[in-house]
């Protein structure tokens, strides 16, 4: 299953958005891969999809899948940057977030210690 927010709900007359990327397990085998766009102190959902799985990492290629369409949603005058946890770290992947010039946060796990 997918989804996407009306188009109406994607305008901001905005600079700059972040994508807030999450992905969660949602009932049994399943889990849910999400985008949102945050501008103005909160965050809208934009995007997602529900598919079958263990509770093990989503697959880039699921990923880039899922997140091509997104890119062709963003306004090209709109300056866009990625966000999202270790699950979303893999190398295709950041390097197809920078083929677009998008920069991209990674949050470390709580548990790690900086130096």
């Amino acid at each position: 299953m997918v989804g996407t927010a009306g188009e109406g709900d994607c305008q901001t007359d905005t600079a700059a958005v972040a994508l807030v990327i999450d992905s969660r397990k949602v009932g049994f085998n399943h889990h849910l891969l999400s985008v949102g766009m945050a501008f103005k102190k909160c965050t809208r959902p934009l995007a997602w999809s529900v598919y079958q799985g263990r509770k093990e990492q989503s697959r880039v290629d699921k990923q880039l899948a899922f997140f091509k369409p997104v890119a062709n949603m963003m306004p090209s005058a709109v300056e866009i940057s990625g966000v999202g946890d270790t699950e979303f770290q893999s190398v295709r992947l950041l390097r197809w977030f920078g083929s677009l010039n998008w920069p991209f946060i990674i949050r470390p796990q709580g548990k790690i210690t900086m130096l």
